[in-house]
């Protein structure tokens, strides 16, 4: 009888442990990244959706060799996607980012635009601050703030401000 409970009770742990997990990919960790990510893109509230197929995930994180990445999509409709990625480097703790310089940058994506204008870009003059909050790489959890301006090809700028996110990769 008490190796049939310990049986069951091995059992019973297997099936929780199992529920719990993510979804991996290979050693880089989990693809799905639960999680809260908001903006405020020129002065309206911006929050990620799914694409309309549910072949992509509202937001991704990802984390290798210094290097973090943040792409969130909205895409209320077909044709009326938008996307706001983080691309930062040199990440090993919580603190304070620039970004608009050679190795971070932020991008802002309207496909609402003609091609030659979709593509809002931090560069020298268009900067803003990432701000980790928290960085656990034993969690695999991220977590701050952002603002920034981007500028795209035409010339025209985007605001966004108020960006929060808390996300695991």
């Amino acid at each position: 009888m008490r190796s049939f409970r310990r049986t069951c009770s091995l059992l019973l742990f297997a099936c929780v442990v199992a529920g719990c997990s993510n979804t991996y990919n290979g050693s880089t960790g989990p693809v799905n990244t639960a999680g809260s990510f908001s903006a405020v893109v020129d002065g309206s509230g911006w929050s990620p959706t799914a694409d309309q197929s549910g072949q992509r995930e509202d937001v991704t994180t990802t984390y290798a060799n210094e290097q973090l990445q943040i792409v969130a999509y909205r895409q209320p409709s077909t044709n009326d996607q938008t996307i706001i990625e983080l691309d930062l480097d040199g990440i090993t703790e919580s603190g304070q980012y620039d970004i608009g310089n050679t190795y971070s940058r932020a991008i802002f994506v309207d496909e609402t635009l003609s091609s030659a204008d979709q593509l809002y870009s931090t560069n020298a003059n268009y900067t803003g601050t990432v701000e980790i909050d928290r960085f656990d790489t034993l969690l695999r959890e991220v977590s701050g703030s952002f603002s920034f301006e981007a500028e795209n090809q035409a010339g025209n700028f985007v605001s966004v401000r108020s960006g929060s996110f808390d996300l695991y990769y």
